[in-house]
């Protein structure tokens, strides 16, 4: 399964990390992990937008981060996700899919 990782990056100083780690897991667990946090720095919002949105097309699932919920681009990318019925996963404490749906 390839798995997309939605999280908050604007604004978190350990984005990097996190992204990374959650990444980690999603690996040691068999899967692809697709990091939208490894892109080019400095772009637009909109720009990273296009990028993530085909990232997340190209994914068999999300994982949402647990805090997904303070950051603009990954509600919009929940509801994306929502509106075109791709399998969504959540975390708790960091560790991939201990909550599937919400």
């Amino acid at each position: 399964m390839t798995i997309y990782i939605a999280g908050k990056i604007e604004g978190d100083a350990k984005y990097l990390e996190k992204f990374e780690a959650a990444e980690n897991e999603i690996k040691a667990a068999g899967h692809k992990a697709l990091n939208p946090a490894r892109q080019q720095q400095g772009m637009s919002n909109l720009y990273y937008a296009r990028v993530c949105l085909a990232m997340m097309e190209s994914a068999d699932a999300v994982y949402f981060l647990p805090d997904w919920v303070d950051s603009k681009g990954a509600k919009l990318e929940k509801a994306w996700c929502e509106y075109v019925g791709k399998e969504i996963f959540f975390g708790k404490g960091w560790k991939m899919c201990v909550t599937k749906g919400e």
